[in-house]
């Protein structure tokens, strides 16, 4: 545990993106916190309300989430996942993890005391499962049914009968089946969903190779990941305005940041609780068996309840946290407080089963020894110190918290072109957390698109800020290139677009506004190329085709404008300037007949143009 965090402070200190990286740490130094606070402070009674708070918690969350089903969803996020339930926790996949890591608890209670209450409880939290539409909760709570009936039949005496064993394996196998089948079904409906993970996974592999030891640095993914991204994924997506955070696994991405090592500690780590988990389920298990040979000496019945109790959830523990594990093979649940909180909990909490509840006695007399050694104001400040330190931690995560809220104020507001509210709150979000990439990137867009005087001096200013802190973040230097071209410094815009083109070489825009600055520069060859490029990309792209037939006429190739003319009429029919330039192209060839035709259309659809009509009459003169 120690020797996680402290590669993870390492591995902070040696990025290179630490702005990134700082919320990360903050995180990391909070959950082991977390799991401190558990082994010292957790008694039994604590224990059992933690358990039963998860269990409540997750029945609401449950009812929650049917509601949402049935369309009866009373707030403002109705339907934002279609028909994928995400009760109270904003995603199906973050709700999908909960219920994975209670499920076990909950069986092992109905398991301990026959209450079909539970049984019940645990049917509506398996339905709740598939209505989140998350296939990796689906193998998830399938891999956890069986890893709990295998330790249940191992462990617990309630297991023993053969109804029970029949029960759990018969619910191993409907599980599997369910799940197997649900998946199936959702990969033949999205088969992109697959492919996109596996492409993922791919690049950021490469990724891994460029530190494969000590890895890129904490949270560093988001900031290399897009010199590495599969092109196909644009394709998969439909879009290119995206920031992928994180690779959909979570051991691929603790590769990434921290390299061999850190995912070397991690499995250490949970090797360690794993190993320890099971041997004291089977010295729980011996336990018992002792005292059941002898139930009728009451001396020893007392002391039957207390094992029964602490195994059963024991084996519930280390059941809900590896499917939490399998989960994170398939997102990264992990990387969130909804499921990260839960992760270092649950350690706690198997800890405490495994070494006992902390003693308050025992802790007294620890507290009384060294204060013997050392003066009381050394306790005192280091109490002191601790309380500090936590505070300046909650008013981090206050300042995050609300940095997200002011942004989505900004969001709002630019797309009712509310520029400078939008500023306004954009502003706040960079003043809460100045590491907000996105923040940053979309005030250089305002002034982008508000484009008032010095703005364009403005916009490149945040666009920088931009890349110091991500040198590769989504689309920023296409913006970059957009500015460059309204400010006529056309080398500088083609510089931006061939960077832009590197990282999203399938996205027509840039080609095409490349090829506008390459025409404006004078270099009509590498215009060409870059409308050319544009269509094959975009092939219904109107604008450019009629600039490359625009181009290919200067350059002579009168064949190939055509081409690129007749391909923006059969797009846009009612386009005058098309049949305008068409015309010009027969004049110029001397098929007078077919450039009168183009010019009586561009007539039909614009009555009163004097461009078209003068071109008219100066055919008849030739004629």
């Amino acid at each position: 545990m120690v020797a996680f965090l402290i590669w993870g402070v390492f591995s902070f200190l040696k990025s290179p993106y630490k702005g990134v990286g700082l919320e990360e740490l903050i995180k990391l130094f909070c959950y082991i916190g977390i799991y401190f606070v558990v082994i010292n402070n957790v008694g039994e009674k604590q224990f059992k309300r933690i358990i039963y708070s998860l269990l409540i918690a997750a029945f609401v969350s449950i009812l929650y989430g049917f509601l949402q089903h049935f369309g009866l969803d009373p707030f403002i996020w109705k339907g934002a996942f279609s028909r994928r339930v995400f009760s109270t926790f904003g995603n199906p996949n973050f709700f999908g993890a909960y219920l994975v890591l209670t499920a076990p608890l909950i069986l092992s209670i109905f398991l301990r005391n026959k209450k079909y209450i539970f049984l019940i409880f645990f049917i509506l939290l398996t339905l709740c499962i598939f209505l989140t539409g998350s296939k990796g909760a689906w193998l998830a709570f399938a891999g956890e049914t069986v890893i709990f009936s295998i330790l249940a039949i191992i462990f617990l005496s309630h297991a023993k009968k053969k109804k029970v064993r029949t029960f759990l394996v018969s619910l191993a196998i409907l599980v599997i089946l369910g799940s197997t089948i649900g998946v199936f079904i959702m990969a033949k409906k999205r088969p992109d969903s697959i492919l996109f993970r596996l492409l993922t996974w791919r690049s950021t592999f490469q990724m891994v190779e460029l530190n494969p030891v000590t890895g890129n640095g904490l949270n560093s993914f988001r900031v290399i990941y897009p010199l590495y991204r599969d092109r196909e994924i644009f394709r998969i997506e439909g879009k290119h305005q995206t920031e992928t955070q994180h690779p959909e696994n979570e051991y691929i991405e603790i590769a990434s940041d921290e390299g061999i090592i850190g995912l070397g500690i991690f499995f250490w780590m949970l090797g360690i609780f794993y190993t320890y988990g099971i041997k004291k389920s089977q010295w729980l298990k011996e336990r018992l068996e002792i005292i059941e040979t002898d139930k009728k000496d009451k001396r020893k019945k007392r002391f039957y309840s207390p094992i029964e109790y602490n195994l059963s959830f024991l084996v519930g523990l280390i059941t809900g946290l590896s499917g939490l594990l399998i989960h994170n093979l398939f997102g990264v649940n992990m990387r969130f407080v909804s499921s990260g909180f839960f992760f270092w909990l649950f350690l706690g909490l198997i800890s405490l089963q495994v070494l006992g509840y902390p003693s308050v006695v025992s802790v007294k007399e620890e507290i009384q020894t060294q204060e013997k050694k050392y003066p009381k104001f050394v306790f005192r400040l280091l109490e002191l110190c601790i309380v500090c330190i936590t505070i300046f931690l909650i008013v981090i995560f206050i300042r995050f918290y609300r940095a997200d809220i002011h942004h989505n104020r900004g969001i709002s507001y630019s797309k009712n072109r509310k520029w400078g509210k939008a500023l306004k709150e954009y502003q706040k979000v960079v003043d809460f957390n100045p590491y907000f990439t996105m923040a940053h990137y979309f005030i250089g867009n305002v002034y982008n698109d508000r484009w008032e005087e010095g703005d364009a001096e403005r916009a490149l200013s945040k666009y920088q800020d931009v890349k110091k802190i991500a040198p590769n973040y989504v689309m920023v230097h296409y913006q970059e290139g957009i500015v460059y071209n309204k400010l006529k410094k056309w080398d500088k815009a083609i510089e931006n677009f061939k960077k832009a083109v590197a990282l999203d070489p399938v996205f027509a825009l840039t080609y095409f506004r490349m090829g506008w600055a390459y025409t404006q520069s004078k270099d009509f060859n590498s215009a060409m190329g870059a409308f050319k490029k544009a269509v094959e990309i975009q092939p219904n792209f109107f604008d450019a085709y009629i600039n490359l037939g625009n181009i290919q006429f200067m350059l002579e190739d009168y064949g190939g404008s055509e081409v690129s003319f007749k391909k923006a009429l059969e797009i846009n029919p009612k386009n005058m300037t098309v049949y305008r330039n068409l015309g010009l192209l027969y004049a110029n060839l001397k098929r007078y007949p077919e450039a009168a035709i183009q010019w009586h259309k561009a007539l039909e659809i614009n009555p009163e143009n004097q461009e078209i009509k003068r071109l008219l009459d100066s055919l008849r003169k030739k004629k």
